[in-house]
């Protein structure tokens, strides 16, 4: 049973590889509520993956995936990517948005 387990693993930090080289992550955005500035739309960037059978790997498991196979770095790269290419069109419709990108505790030590 722990070997499965960890055929599961190799397999899913494969695909994690995969999806970040050929951008296979689908970003989501989840509105945030701004009690400051109620006219500025704050949102937070995740990402899920959905493989080839259709199941979908959600951000919280992506990031341990990540991390487990030494690719927190790229994951962050892409989130930061993402995050910033979506808020240059949103600016243009909603001058005052707002995008939240999470980053990993390793992203600080690496340029």
């Amino acid at each position: 049973m722990t070997q499965n387990i960890q055929e599961q693993n190799i397999k899913l930090m494969r695909l994690m590889k995969q999806a970040i080289d050929d951008n296979l992550l689908v970003p989501g955005f989840h509105s945030l509520l701004q009690t400051h500035f109620p006219s500025r739309k704050t949102y937070l960037l995740s990402c899920n993956l959905k493989t080839a059978t259709g199941q979908i790997i959600p951000y919280k498991s992506l990031r341990k995936l990540a991390t487990m196979a030494d690719m927190g770095a790229a994951l962050d790269r892409w989130m930061v990517k993402t995050g910033l290419q979506t808020l240059k069109r949103m600016h243009l419709e909603q001058p005052e948005a707002n995008i939240i990108i999470p980053q990993s505790a390793s992203s600080l030590h690496n340029r």
